[in-house]
């Protein structure tokens, strides 16, 4: 759902207008069959052709059907995305109305995630259609890149561990590699449904 503020001076009337409201009943209903309202925006936004490419833009959500075990590693993550934003939170006033709205644009994308496939597991859960942007698939890729990163960080360890120690950096290891594993295959359900 889609939801559109009008702008203060979208709502003033203009000169020209009230000079119209004041004519004959049939002139205003020739008037207002002849002009198309202004479009709504949200308040403080610039027209949409002057927005900065490095400003989140709201984008509409495909929806991609995942299995149990996928939503269970797109909670983990989705979480994770939420975490790492959480601090510009402390600064948001300092922001203007822009940035505002294109940190609030990745948790509304996180939020419809985890409400799609729930904030907790459900052993019982079937597959669920889950509302992906663009936006929300960039913070994934950053989680998996991640995931790539600390595995390697972790091989490292390896030669100061003990046997029990490099057991459970292997166990470690095998969960990341399935958490990245099942984001690729995310991405491409993703892709294979912005295609169609």
């Amino acid at each position: 759902m889609c939801v559109l503020l009008a702008r203060v001076s979208d709502l003033t009337p203009t000169p020209a207008a009230e000079a119209n409201s004041a004519a004959a009943p049939d002139t205003v209903k020739r008037h207002h069959q002849q002009i198309a309202p202004a479009p709504l925006q949200r308040p403080g936004a610039r027209p949409k052709e002057q927005h900065s490419m490095s400003t989140q833009q709201r984008n509409h959500a495909c929806l991609v059907a995942v299995d149990p075990s996928t939503a269970d590693i797109l909670r983990r993550q989705t979480l994770i995305v939420l975490e790492a934003n959480h601090y510009f939170f402390e600064e948001l006033l300092e922001f203007g109305a822009e940035a505002q709205f294109a940190l609030s644009v990745i948790y509304r994308d996180a939020f419809a995630v985890l409400d799609a496939i729930g904030w907790s597991p459900n052993p019982y859960a079937g597959t669920v259609d889950v509302p992906l942007t663009d936006g929300h698939i960039d913070q994934l890729r950053r989680c998996g890149h991640d995931l790539r990163v600390t595995n390697i960080n972790r091989c490292d360890q390896f030669d100061m561990a003990t046997n029990q120690e490099a057991a459970a950096i292997r166990a470690d290891l095998n969960v990341d590699l399935a958490a990245a594993q099942i984001l690729d295959r995310l991405f491409s359900d993703y892709a294979r449904a912005t295609c169609d």
